[in-house]
């Protein structure tokens, strides 16, 4: 007599061992669901085991596994296709997620370097996208379960530094509780790896063998039904927590599943509620809603380049639709904060342009015309490559523009508080993306190519060097010629030196020495110059209005729809942080850092009210900064700029510029909580690396930075006034003593 179907809930709950819970699930004809997947698992790790099976990042997938036979293949592709779950209402689980590849492609690089392995497979980690089958496949089911098998040779490889005694024992009763659910014997080959078992007496050798030892064993270990009692592990804590949520009533979806939950829904019933519910034989919560797909999004954005339009659609002034649209941004304006930035970059466009096509042999290098970092804040840029030259070179109304759009950015902790931005103009570049990187670039390429003193390629390496920009204009519809590549070659080849410094003598130990310095320079840098100019134009009258759409748009879509999924997932809008997670970056690049914009741009209502930024940060951040550090080295009793060869007083040096380097994230911070921050806040003992300067005392040093920041933002006026007040109180003094006989 078999159980009903209704009642196997509580007879997988009751029972104590795997095959009692298939014994059941097999009553309720509920196993044969699963065959294909525990199939997959137990092929899968075998041949990971065995070096078959390694994962692959960066192609266009994101993630890939290699070796998969053609049979489990078809079942990974469609049991594991992001998309088909989210139809049947599996909106709870991310697009996107970090995963490794560690323990993944250990076993193949041990097999082929043992002593090396885990040096070659460190970095096997990444943020990848969810909706290729290999990534979702290995998140939600093998990344947990082959990342415990091998954790022994973790443990004593790259964590063998790391954990106490405590914690290493903590690790391997993890590993206990998975060998028992597996029932597998594996006390043999984990002898060695236990705390106290030897290991520290193996030899490099040895260790070795012991690893390679370990993974024959439990190759050998895993019998026919493993994979089965493996499912029945991760499915008990799904079916306990079902069963403890069911009270009354049916407990809903969101009552049960967790993150970790999550997993295991999408891994055994492809994240399909209701299809697990039906393994249990049980109904529904009679208000649980299955969203099985979202509504497309709508985007606000264009909507003052309709104002006409519309006007004459509704009857309604122009006037009056301009107002309209004002308020949706609460602005004086109709200009969305996107199409403002749109702006902003085609007027920077037609400046890069300018400078680039005029550029002349003996003039001052562009490079940091695209702002990669704050350069030296003790004024030391050197002659080339000075980091501020958009500062120096765009028209002063666009770099106010620049400072003003991308002067705010969202606080990573506090996303409902706008702060100052590090550097507004690469932000600006970060938001043109790799259009503008790969143009400069090659406008660099040639002019140093040319006048020296280094070029990071060649024009024969240019494609080669930018190839993930590249990749990405094609992608976008956009690309750049291949004939332009093999012209700049063909032109580097007519490149002739440029004549060599004079010959010169120096006094050496007594000798007189001559020779001839070559400067590296080579003529033809024009005729590289207008090849890269032609191309670059012609490339933008084709692509330029198309490339900025997409960049604002694709993004923007993309965010709309997670707000869309976030809301299916719990039936309510999700918290700001929640949110602001997947969307900080475009709020960055095109709403300043202002989440009630991109609310406002996705037809949606900002969940918390937004501090504005305090506009802590005004202007060029390298004058800011340089005050400080003046001021420092004032304190320190250095120089500012001084550069010497004498270790100890470098040693100091160095360490106030460090100092004077942590300044910015001071201020962001002091602009993230309305106060100067403390030492807390900024994880001070922890980020402390200037012992020097200021003696050991890292509350010193922290006291000297608050007071720093906050003297540079005195103004001549104010520090006119003090002198006068200083002067007033002195006066007072002499007067008083003077009229006490004093």
């Amino acid at each position: 007599m078999t159980e009903a179907p209704a009642d196997i809930a509580k007879v997988l709950q009751r029972s104590r061992t795997a095959g009692e819970w298939l014994k059941a699930e097999h009553a309720a004809g509920q196993g044969a669901q699963f065959k294909a997947v525990d199939r997959l698992v137990d092929v899968t790790v075998r041949r990971v085991l065995a070096g078959k099976v390694t994962g692959l990042f960066g192609d266009e997938a994101g993630f890939r596994l290699r070796g998969v036979p053609a049979r489990e293949r078809q079942t990974l592709d469609v049991t594991f296709d992001l998309r088909a779950q989210q139809e049947q209402g599996a909106w709870f689980l991310p697009e996107s997620a970090r995963i490794s590849a560690v323990a993944l492609n250990l076993p193949a690089a041990l097999l082929r370097q043992p002593l090396y392995g885990h040096a070659a497979v460190e970095r096997d980690r990444a943020t990848v996208s969810l909706l290729h089958p290999d990534a979702l496949f290995i998140w939600a089911l093998m990344e947990d379960l082959i990342g415990l098998l091998l954790l022994p040779l973790e443990v004593r490889g790259p964590l063998a530094q790391k954990l106490t005694r405590e914690e290493t024992i903590r690790e391997f009763g993890r590993l206990d509780l998975l060998i028992s659910a597996l029932e597998i014997d594996l006390s043999e080959a984990l002898r060695v790896f236990r705390y106290g078992g030897g290991w520290s007496r193996l030899n490099v050798a040895q260790r070795a063998d012991a690893r390679l030892e370990y993974l024959r064993a439990l190759s050998e270990a895993l019998d026919h039904g493993w994979a089965e009692r493996y499912r029945v592990w991760r499915l008990r804590s799904l079916v306990d927590r079902h069963v403890q949520k069911s009270v009354r009533m049916p407990a809903k979806r969101a009552q049960v599943v967790t993150k970790e939950l999550g997993r295991v829904l999408a891994a055994y019933f492809g994240g399909n509620w209701l299809a697990f519910l039906r393994y249990l034989g049980t109904d529904a919560h009679p208000d649980e809603a299955v969203i099985t797909g979202l509504p497309a999004p709508r985007l606000f954005v264009t909507a003052s380049t309709k104002v006409a339009e519309l006007a004459l659609q509704h009857g309604i002034s122009p006037h009056e639709i301009e107002r309209m649209v004002a308020t949706l941004w609460g602005h004086r304006q109709a200009t969305s904060p996107v199409e403002k930035r749109v702006a902003a970059l085609r007027q920077f466009w037609a400046v890069f342009d300018t400078l680039h096509a005029t550029q002349e042999p003996g003039m001052p290098a562009l490079w940091g015309l695209i702002q990669e970092h704050i350069g030296s804040v003790a004024g030391n840029n050197e002659h080339v490559y000075q980091s501020d030259r958009a500062l120096q070179l765009l028209p002063e109304a666009l770099n106010a523009e620049i400072f003003q759009l991308w002067g705010g950015t969202s606080s990573p902790k506090f996303p409902a508080v706008i702060i100052d931005t590090e550097l507004p103009h690469r932000s600006m570049a970060e938001a043109f993306g790799p259009a503008l990187r790969f143009w400069n670039g090659a406008a660099l390429t040639a002019w140093f190519l040319c006048e020296g003193p280094w070029s990071r390629t060649d024009m024969a390496g240019l494609a080669a060097y930018h190839q993930q920009d590249l990749a990405a204009l094609t992608t976008m519809g956009v690309p750049v010629p291949a004939s332009l590549f093999k012209e700049l070659a063909t032109l580097e080849k007519t490149l002739t030196p440029a004549p060599a410094t004079p010959d010169r003598s120096i006094a050496l130990g007594g000798l007189q020495v001559s020779f001839t310095v070559g400067n590296g320079r080579k003529r033809g840098f024009e005729q590289l110059r207008d090849a890269i100019t032609r191309a670059r134009r012609q490339w933008a009258e084709a692509h330029l209005e198309t490339y900025l759409r997409q960049r604002w748009e694709e993004p923007l879509l993309a965010v709309a729809r997670e707000h869309a999924r976030l809301l299916a997932a719990t039936n309510k809008p999700p918290p700001l942080r929640t949110f602001a997670r997947p969307a900080r970056e475009v709020v960055d690049r095109w709403f300043g850092g202002d989440f009630r914009d991109l609310y406002a741009a996705i037809g949606e209502v900002c969940p918390s009210p937004v501090t504005d930024r305090r506009g802590l940060l005004v202007g060029d951040r390298l004058v800011t900064l340089r005050r400080i550090y003046d001021l420092l080295c004032a304190e320190a009793g250095i120089q500012p700029g001084l550069r010497t060869e004498e270790t100890a007083a470098s040693s100091r040096h160095h360490s106030v510029e460090r100092l004077a380097g942590e300044a910015l994230r001071y201020i962001q911070m002091e602009g993230t909580f309305g106060r100067p921050p403390v030492k807390e806040d900024l994880n001070w003992h922890n980020r402390y690396l200037y012992l020097n300067a200021y003696g050991d005392d890292p509350d010193h040093a922290f006291s000297l930075l608050a007071q720093a920041v906050a003297r540079s933002r005195r103004t001549d006026v104010d520090v006119q006034m003090e002198s006068e007040e200083a002067c007033g109180d002195a006066s007072g003094r002499i007067v008083g003593a003077a009229e006490s006989g004093e």
